[in-house]
């Protein structure tokens, strides 16, 4: 098992050791901990809470915004939790347009509506918050 030299806390008793050699005579308190991917341990277990927070506010906005619509998520693309999302095989969002469709109580249907809205116009773009404000593409020209 690899480590990295980095200094404890006690160094004036111990100085620079292999961190995992250090914790042998050291609480965790004393030391920094074992270092995974410049992360010590106890780190790494809050960064582990914070994906799992995450994930699971991504579900519950995928789950309110598959009711609000009627339309079921299928994949986030590039398995990438809180990015882009596939529903129904017909639509994509990102986790932002979600949120604010959800957070602002758009009408139901209206993301759908700008979605079709952004194809039919394409390569034109207007951003869905822009467009609950009430841009369309008719004052684009």
């Amino acid at each position: 098992m690899g480590g990295f030299f980095i200094p404890c806390r006690k160094q004036r008793q111990h100085g620079r050791v292999l961190i995992y050699n250090c914790l042998a005579s050291c609480s965790l308190r004393d030391c920094v901990g074992v270092v995974y991917g410049g992360y010590a341990k106890a780190e790494m277990k809050e960064l582990e809470t914070l994906r799992e927070a995450h994930k699971a506010s991504c579900v519950a906005y995928i789950r309110a915004f598959e009711k609000k619509q009627g339309i079921d998520f299928e994949f986030w693309i590039g398995q990438e939790v809180g990015g882009s999302a596939s529903f129904g095989g017909e639509w994509c969002f990102t986790l932002l347009e979600i949120i604010h469709d959800i957070d602002t109580r758009q009408p139901k249907g209206l993301v759908l509506k700008w979605h079709s809205d952004c194809i039919e116009h394409a390569p034109k773009r207007i951003d869905y918050r822009s467009y609950c404000m009430g841009a369309r593409f008719a004052d684009l020209e």
